[in-house]
Formats: structure tokens, C-alpha cells, sequence
């Protein structure tokens, strides 16, 4: 028994370091790459026709900005239309979206409510439509006026709608007000380094990524090949695992940016993230074997990379993997065994502070106060809450709206 409890304790603490150094690796990689935001337009002969969907359940006091954006887009007016999907709404939803400009399809179906639902029944009335391209915009956010300019510009570049190809543009979070809160401050940071570090720097080298599940744009030659049937909480993850396996990549296109609304208390963020951490173990739990097994099969690494990628989509397992291995490298290890984890370990917190210092300096635009990294524990605990709930039992399924 001490001899599987030393092998345990080892295999944490290599994990963990090796983990910690994987995603500090991209940090680092996403850091020193430049912004590719002065990329020139390329010349369009014909734009491609789109549908923008907007799925909606009980959004009628903050639909109007969104809808404004959208149709605002420094886009041909007659190249695109603004589809909201009012999705069991029991508000004014339908009828303040329509008055806003949008068309509106409206479902009723309360034995399979929710946003993967919604769009799968979206995507699937909308096939006998003319387009080429479907994107998804969340009811509480704004794009900028180029979004789907810069989309097309990629879509060209890449060889034209004819290529077998996701776009998932630069999905960051705008401060619902001025303020030195560090809890938007800390989210705020949080969403810049995923963009920075995780979809810049594996979109610049070819690996899979997954969608965000807000600002991203479906071909229709790729809806065809791949339909989507994405029915989970986050039916955005679950789609993108799809492609992968399809091998049909997501690129990410930085100049094409969307912002959502941030929630204005931790309260109002704790049922959203509960959801999350819920759909997200359940998908990891059906899709990581699969991922592994056609990857080997085929010879696929990037398959195989997916897979560890995945496991890594939520940055505190490593420090779960990190306090697991000293506890045991204290409490049950050998005297000669523990210098080796103690070392590993250290090598995972090192590295892990180094990312935490990068997330804060470096992957968003604005100042970051020093100060604020005295609240880094707290933000830590409030997540790591929302994750053991869904661990143990208490999942929150049901698509409600988020308060902002």
C-alpha cells in the first residue's frame, strides 16, 4: 500500500508539472506574438451571404444593444440577415427584438429547453435558406463593426467558402462599468489570457481548438458535412470535440471581436459558472477516450493533443494536482521519495505563478493594478466551488438568464 501511495503521489506531481509547463508554454508563445490587427482587407468580389442567429431566452431588457450592433456591422445590408431565436420565452423577448429590426423565430419547446436545443433547431429550419455562412451571437453582447468583415477577409484568405473551415473570432468580456472591483478584474484578465494564450498561439500552429460558443461563424458547406446536434450545456465545446474528430479545424481570427456584458456581482456569475463546470466534466468524461483512441487509431497527434488539451480547459486542476502531491508527499510518501516530488512541485507552482503574472500583464490591453493579485486566492476558491458542486450532484442544466 505505501509503495501505491508513493507511485500516486509521484504521478501527481509529474502531471502537475508537466501540465503547468504545457500551458505556460503557450503563454509565453501567445505573449511574444503579435496582434494581427493591421492586417490589410482583401479585395471581396462577392460577399458571402450570412445569417447572424441570435439565441435568446428572457433577454428583453438587453437584447436592443445587441441587435443594434449586429445590424450596425460594417457590412452590405443586403448580404446578411438578423435571425433572434426567442427560445421558451415567457417575456417580451420576440416581440422588443422584432421592433429592434431582427426577424424572430420564435420555439416553444419545454421538454428540451436550452441554447444547444435552440440552435440545432435553428440550423436545421434554416437549411432550405440561401447562405453561406451561419454566425452565432449571444443576446448580451455587442460586436465591432468589422466582425464580419474581418471573418470574410479570413474566409478568402483561407481559399473561400469552399474550404472545410469554423471561424471563432476574439470573444473578451467589457467591464460592466469603470471600477477597480477585482473580481471583473480578475474575469476580465482571465478571458484576455484564454484568448492570448490558448487560441492565438495553437490557431497560429494548426492545433484544435474549441469554439467559445459566442462569435464564432459555421460555413454551410461544413453544416452539411457536420450538422450540428450539439444538445449539452456547452454545446459549443461539444460541437468543436465533433469537428475535431471530422478533422475540420477552428480558426481563430483575432481582428473579429465580440464583447459580452460582464455579470455584476460574484452571485449573479456563480449559477453560469456552475453549468459550465458541469457540462464541461461530463464532456471530458465522454469525449477525452474517444479523442484518445481515434487519434492512436489514425495516427493523429493533434487528436491526441486535443485530448490532453481538454483536460487542461480548466487551469485549477493543476493546482489540485499540485496540493494532492504535497499532501501525500508529506503525509504518506517515503522520506527518500519526497526531495522528488517536492521538486516537481515546486517547478508547478513556479510555473504557474509565471502564468498567473503573464495573465495580468500581458494578455489584456488595459492597466492591471498590482493590488488586486491579493484577491487572487479568493477568485481561486469561488471557482473551485462552482467546480466540486458540479462534481458532487448539484448541476444547474436549465438555460436561464444570467443577470448583468
Amino acid at each position: 500500500m505505501r509503495a501505491i501511495l508513493d507511485l500516486f503521489g509521484l504521478a501527481l506531481a509529474i502531471g502537475a508539472s508537466i501540465g503547468s509547463s504545457y500551458i505556460l508554454f503557450f503563454a509565453i508563445a501567445g505573449s511574444r506574438m503579435a496582434n494581427p490587427t493591421d492586417r490589410r482587407k482583401v479585395e471581396i468580389r462577392r460577399f458571402p451571404r450570412v445569417i447572424v442567429f441570435i439565441p435568446a431566452h428572457n433577454e428583453e431588457k438587453g437584447i436592443i444593444p445587441s441587435i443594434r450592433s449586429v445590424l450596425g456591422m460594417n457590412y452590405p445590408r443586403s448580404r446578411f440577415d438578423v435571425v433572434v431565436i426567442a427560445d421558451n420565452c415567457t417575456d417580451r423577448t420576440a416581440e422588443v427584438a422584432a421592433l429592434a429590426g431582427a426577424n424572430v423565430w420564435i420555439r416553444k419547446d419545454k421538454k428540451n429547453p436550452g441554447k444547444g436545443p435552440a440552435l440545432a433547431w435553428a440550423f436545421h429550419k434554416a437549411h432550405h435558406l440561401p447562405f453561406d455562412l451561419a454566425a452565432i451571437i449571444d443576446a448580451d453582447s455587442e460586436v465591432e463593426p468589422e466582425f464580419l468583415r474581418r471573418i470574410t477577409d479570413e474566409v478568402v484568405a483561407r481559399g473561400g467558402m469552399q474550404v472545410g473551415v469554423v471561424y471563432q473570432g476574439r470573444y473578451d468580456f467589457a467591464p460592466a462599468k469603470v471600477t477597480s472591483d477585482w473580481f471583473e478584474a480578475m474575469t476580465v484578465a482571465s478571458k484576455a489570457a484564454e484568448n492570448s494564450f490558448v487560441y492565438r498561439p495553437r490557431s497560429r500552429v494548426g492545433l484544435v481548438n474549441l469554439l467559445q460558443g459566442n462569435g464564432f461563424c459555421i460555413p454551410r458547406r461544413v453544416l452539411d458535412r457536420v450538422p450540428f446536434r450539439s444538445t449539452s450545456i456547452v454545446e459549443d465545446a461539444e460541437y468543436a470535440v465533433t469537428l475535431a474528430l471530422n478533422g475540420i479545424p477552428v480558426c481563430y481570427v483575432e481582428e473579429a471581436c465580440v464583447r459580452a456584458r460582464m455579470t455584476r456581482t460574484i452571485r449573479d456569475a456563480a449559477p453560469q459558472r456552475l453549468r459550465w463546470a458541469s457540462g464541461i466534466f461530463r464532456l471530458m468524461f465522454r469525449a477525452i477516450p474517444k479523442m484518445l483512441w481515434c487519434g492512436i487509431v489514425r495516427r493523429n497527434w493533434k487528436l491526441v493533443e486535443a485530448a490532453f488539451m481538454l483536460v487542461l480547459t480548466s487551469r485549477l486542476l493543476l493546482i489540485y494536482l499540485t496540493l494532492g502531491s504535497l499532501g501525500l508527499a508529506y503525509f504518506a510518501t517515503r522520506q527518500d521519495l519526497r526531495w522528488a516530488d517536492y521538486v516537481l512541485c515546486l517547478m508547478s507552482v513556479a510555473a504557474q505563478v509565471c502564468y498567473v503574472w503573464l495573465m495580468c500583464r500581458k494578455a489584456g490591453s488595459g492597466p492591471f493594478m498590482t493590488r488586486r493579485f491579493v484577491f487572487l486566492p479568493v477568485y481561486l476558491v469561488l471557482v473551485a466551488l462552482a467546480q466540486l458542486a458540479s462534481l458532487t450532484g448539484l448541476r444547474r442544466t436549465n438555460w436561464t438568464r444570467t443577470s448583468r
